[in-house]
């Protein structure tokens, strides 16, 4: 199945932390055997996503619901590689995008927010 491995890290508001992350073993060439159960529950996840997707197609302002989760998985990306970004860090980024991405230490931000600067263009 896998490993659980020790990770560790610093932060520069929190210090160091240390964690434990799973490593699957790679999956072969051929397909995983599924049971109905799970084909089932499969289906069912894609008539959900399709569901939400319709329902967010009516939004008059999607970026509503966009923007923050795209902070928080801009959040959530730089905790998984080590360099945590404290929520106000990623506000920052886009309270003046042009400035603040430069400004910004950690570099996972500054990737995002320039992401975010071509997407809006």
């Amino acid at each position: 199945m896998g490993e659980l491995v020790e990770i560790s890290g610093s932060d520069l508001h929190l210090g160091s932390w240390r964690h434990h992350a799973f490593i699957p073993v790679p999956l072969g060439e051929e397909e995983p055997q599924l049971s109905g159960t799970t084909y089932r529950t499969i289906a069912a996840a894609g008539r959900a996503l399709a569901a939400l997707d319709a329902t967010a197609r009516r939004l008059p302002n999607p970026h509503l619901l966009r923007t923050p989760s795209l902070r928080r998985e801009a959040q959530s990306t730089s905790a998984l590689e080590g360099t945590y970004a404290p929520l106000d860090e990623v506000l920052k980024a886009d309270d003046d995008m042009s400035a603040s991405i430069e400004m910004t230490e950690d570099p996972q931000l500054r990737r995002y927010g320039s992401a975010r600067l071509r997407l809006d263009e």
